[in-house]
């Protein structure tokens, strides 16, 4: 099995901040874990698979692949 083991660096604590000001204040606010998995995809520009996108449908620019 391949993967890339994805560390956050200030750019991305930057992105994990807005995405949770951005969410709370849109009334979706979202999980600390969910907030850095969407934070990491959008700056990676790599979309996030997962089963039942409801956690990560108020994060603009991220791409998003359900499982069903």
């Amino acid at each position: 099995m391949l993967y890339t083991t994805l560390f956050p660096d200030e750019g991305n604590c930057e992105l994990w901040t807005e995405i949770v000001a951005y969410c709370g204040s849109h009334g979706r606010p979202t999980a600390t874990a969910d907030a850095w998995i969407a934070a990491i995809a959008r700056q990676s520009g790599i979309p996030v698979v997962a089963i039942g996108c409801k956690d990560h449908e108020a994060v603009e620019d991220l791409g998003l692949i359900p499982i069903e």
